[in-house]
């Protein structure tokens, strides 16, 4: 899980770069080459959202756990 962040650091290279290329490539571009810049955007987006459920869900839990063994103890 810690090298999660990692996979989001790809997904936003290989979004610049597709960027990269559609401007070098403007106005010749294709539909395919759009299409690959906007999956690799909504991946990105999707695995930073997915990470950020992630660190608030181990923070409920942290809370969850500490409030309950002061409640026991």
């Amino acid at each position: 899980i810690h090298l999660f962040p990692l996979s989001i650091l790809l997904a936003d290279y290989a979004e610049n770069l597709n960027l990269v290329r559609l401007f070098r490539n403007f106005p010749d571009i294709t539909d395919a080459q759009i299409q690959m810049a906007s999956a690799f955007t909504t991946l990105k987006w999707s695995l930073l959202i997915l990470q950020v459920v992630i660190v608030f869900a181990g923070i409920g839990l942290l809370v969850y756990k500490r409030t309950t063994a002061k409640k026991s103890s």
